[in-house]
């Protein structure tokens, strides 16, 4: 099989500004030799056919090709892919924007208990520097030792 690329159509500007996700539609079908008049003109029709069901759900075409095989001596051999996205709502955005929010109200959740504990004594002063000065003690000890 020799498939003879037929139709290469781009839908600009859509095709060169989006930048996401995409499906590919793909499909064959076989129509009578190219000898008869009817034959591309039938297949454009078939094509069309395609695309408007393909595209009635609300997507947007980016690119369409179509190839022609006519090695059989009886028929023709038709292949087209429709490259399309289906979604105009940019999803990416949107959900990193929720789970911001979620973050946002986990750490005001999170803050909230911790203001709520019962922490008992104040601490010392003394044993507070001496808890900073065991730190810096053990954090010298552990870079002479790489």
């Amino acid at each position: 099989m020799a498939y003879e690329l037929v139709k290469n159509v781009r839908y600009e500007p859509e095709a060169s500004r989006y930048r996401g996700k995409a499906e590919l539609c793909t499909f064959s079908f076989k129509l009578g030799p190219e000898q008869l008049f009817f034959t591309r003109w039938l297949a454009e029709r078939i094509v069309d056919a395609f695309k408007s069901v393909a595209l009635g759900k609300g997507a947007k075409p980016l690119a369409l090709k179509m190839w022609e095989d006519k090695a059989p001596t009886w028929w023709t051999n038709y292949k087209v892919t429709l490259i399309a996205h289906a979604s105009p709502i940019w999803w990416a955005p949107i959900i990193a924007g929720i789970l911001a929010v979620l973050g946002l109200v986990g750490i005001g959740y999170i803050v909230h208990e911790v203001k709520e504990i019962d922490w008992g004594k104040a601490a010392k002063p003394l044993g507070t520097a001496a808890g900073v000065l065991l730190l810096g003690l053990l954090i010298l000890i552990g870079s002479k030792e790489k």
